[in-house]
């Protein structure tokens, strides 16, 4: 009868306390932490005391082991251990609150006879954790030894494995973040050594590691850079056959064979790594006033953003992207560049030679241009046709890599040299690429003439000498074996001719031009005596009669 009361109070009690705290979010009455109590704490007060009382010296505390017949000592704060005060209230929370309503009876009713300790939640850096754990334990008996194999002629070659005697590893970890989590440590912990079986060899599992389809090596770029994915060698064999050599070789370390079907890929890690820029497949050079500091500054920036470029097959090439905006904020400087004709100061100045020097590689290269413009006005480094101009947001320089093999574009540009070169692999080892332009046609500069009363009426005088414009065609030729097998039209280009600009004279006419004042004669009119001599004319240039044999260039300006 007294035993029955004391029971229903109990219970009375338990359900109490799961009313009291279940529906509350609060720790159930008679949890503790190491020591602390959390008795009726929300999860944030909880937390808050956690903080101020937990010791935190316990991560300092050598925790001693021993392992069969070796000692060891571990130290917490070697592998970063530390508390996890989030976590720990978590789990505090779910006593007597996780669960069916029963269950939960349960767990209220043990903590009228006993406090409920709940062990610290505890964080540690996993890496460092585990180099310490195969430390700890790779001088500690003897090792298990699993079964082994390897493909060879033909032939799987399988060793079977040996036992090992030494602790349980799991065994072992969970001990140690037990302890820390308890907040200290035994005197000792002890581990004896047990006898441990390898993993049984079987044939279903043995096949399952052995088999592979051949596969042939490949590769992808990714974020500009080439990854390779080796080949792999088809394996396969009977089970049959294999599950009758496993049974006729049972023994400790035995070694056997199995016979192996063996499929060789087509394309091999080798055979690629063999190929991938193996070779240069077009390059051309540029030279540039280096003592022109900004254009040179230009110049040299485009080249490096350009520089280890990797491109795909059937990938594009834009010039504009690659390089980006050309701008003070980009590090570009103030350089000459064409802009209505004209050569004035702007950004940037100076690149439109990596894009010229680059066009001609490329071509060499016998790779599809995509968008190439010509200059406004001819430039002194490259051929007429052979240039390629750029300006950001309205022209692009692209091409296509219309190879079977990644390519990629080497750039320098160091002691007035711009060098380009295209790094890839050309199957056809006969192929040469030449370029032949031809000018059909031409106009004369422009002219801009402007009156100048400093010089005598009827005078001329060219004060800025113009240059020719040109219509050009650009064929790309390929020879096989050196001897001509395409000719194809490139590109054609219209050059403007640069303005010539000439002063023409509204001033007084010379002295000596000026006609005699005639004598008065009486009762007669004055007559003055004919002009007959007009002002000199210059004669015509060259340039205005016939063709240049060479035409005059303008320095490029950039773009």
């Amino acid at each position: 009868m007294i035993v029955g009361v004391v029971v229903l109070v109990l219970l009375l009690l338990s359900v109490a306390t799961i009313q009291a705290y279940g529906g509350s979010g609060k720790v159930c009455r008679g949890v503790s932490v190491v020591g602390v109590s959390l008795s009726g704490l929300s999860a944030e007060k909880a937390e808050e005391k956690l903080r101020r009382e937990l010791p935190e010296d316990v991560f300092n505390t050598p925790i001693h082991l021993s392992l069969g017949d070796v000692k060891k000592t571990v130290v917490p704060a070697d592998f970063l251990a530390a508390y996890d005060y989030k976590g720990t209230v978590e789990n505090a929370l779910q006593y007597a609150h996780k669960g069916n309503y029963f269950s939960r009876i349960g767990a209220a009713m043990r903590t009228w006879f006993a406090k409920k300790k709940i062990p610290a939640s505890i964080s540690y850096d996993e890496a460092a954790y585990q180099d310490m754990l195969h430390t700890l334990l790779d001088d500690v008996g003897e090792k298990v030894t699993e079964y082994s194999w390897e493909a060879k002629d033909e032939k799987l070659i399988v060793t079977n494995g040996s036992p090992g005697l030494l602790p349980d590893e799991k065994s072992v970890s969970d001990a140690i973040l037990r302890t820390i989590g308890m907040g200290g440590t035994e005197k000792e912990i002890v581990f004896p050594k047990e006898h441990r079986e390898p993993a049984a060899l079987e044939a279903d599992a043995l096949y399952d590691e052995v088999y592979a389809e051949a596969a042939d090596a490949s590769y992808v770029i990714e974020n500009g850079k080439v990854v390779l994915h080796p080949h792999v060698v088809g394996m396969r064999f009977d089970k049959e056959q294999a599950e009758k050599e496993i049974k006729a070789h049972k023994e400790y370390g035995e070694t056997f064979e199995i016979p192996l079907e063996i499929t060789q890929p087509e394309v091999t890690l080798e055979d690629i790594e063999k190929k991938l820029f193996s070779e240069v497949i077009g390059e051309y050079e540029t030279r540039f006033n280096a003592g022109d500091e900004g254009r040179t500054k230009n110049i040299v920036l485009a080249s490096n953003k350009i520089n280890g470029t990797i491109l795909a097959p059937n990938e594009v090439f834009s010039y504009n992207t690659v390089v980006g905006e050309r701008s003070y904020s980009e590090g570009f400087q103030t350089a000459k560049v064409y802009i209505n004709g004209e050569s004035v100061d702007g950004v940037g100045g100076g690149i439109c030679q990596v894009s010229s020097t680059l066009f001609n590689a490329v071509v060499y290269a016998n790779l599809e241009i995509v968008e190439r413009v010509n200059h406004q006005l001819t430039v002194s480094y490259v051929p007429l046709g052979r240039d390629a101009t750029v300006d950001y947001g309205n022209i692009d320089f692209r091409f296509r890599n219309n190879t079977d093999y990644p390519i990629k574009i080497v750039c320098s540009a160091e002691n007035g040299t711009m060098y380009t070169a295209i790094y890839g692999y050309c199957e056809d080892k006969s192929v040469r690429v030449s370029f032949d332009t031809v000018t059909t046609g031409y106009t004369p500069p422009p002219e801009k003439r402007i009156n100048d009363p400093a010089l005598p009426r009827g005078e001329e005088k060219i004060v800025k000498k113009g240059t020719n414009g040109y219509l050009v065609d650009t064929y790309k030729i390929v020879k096989r074996d050196g001897k001509e097998d395409e000719r194809t039209l490139l590109c054609r280009s219209t050059y403007r001719g640069s303005i010539q600009e000439i002063h023409v004279g509204t001033g007084e006419p010379k002295p000596e031009e000026l006609p005699e004042e005639p004598t008065p004669t009486p009762n007669v009119h004055p007559t003055p005596a004919p002009h007959t001599q007009k002002p000199a004319t210059p004669s015509p240039s060259a340039e205005e009669t016939e063709e240049p044999a060479e035409p005059e260039y303008v320095s490029d300006n950039g773009l």
